[in-house]
């Protein structure tokens, strides 16, 4: 079954936005807590002895990972930047003025005016 081609790379696109931003809000939940401790004593020794941070850090770190990993495997099955970046090249009648412009008359309740 053929799938058009701009549905195709939309779908990609809002997958890998979704990877992306998991793995960008771990990365600044660890650097924001970091900071915070880095700056606090009473923080950082806090955090240093709570169970529950390390836990929730080692949650954080493999969140991000994984989220790392989906975007950049290497199986062609998945949802990758590698299959993003191929359907943009060999699609690029999506991204032309007229392909734009129909994409704008869809999303716009009064387009026709």
């Amino acid at each position: 079954m053929m799938v058009d081609p701009e549905i195709e790379f939309e779908r990609e696109l809002e997958i890998f936005g979704k990877d992306a931003d998991v793995a960008i809000q771990c990365f600044y939940v660890w650097l924001t807590v970091h900071d915070a401790a880095r700056k606090n004593v009473k923080l950082y020794h806090l955090l240093s002895r709570d169970a529950f941070w390390t836990l929730a850090a080692s949650s954080i770190q493999a969140t991000s990972l994984i989220a790392l990993g989906r975007i950049f495997d290497t199986d062609t099955r998945s949802h990758r930047i590698e299959r993003l970046l191929q359907l943009a090249e060999t699609s690029t009648d999506i991204f032309s003025k007229a392909a734009l412009r129909k994409r704008k008359l869809k999303q716009a309740a009064n387009a026709p005016e």
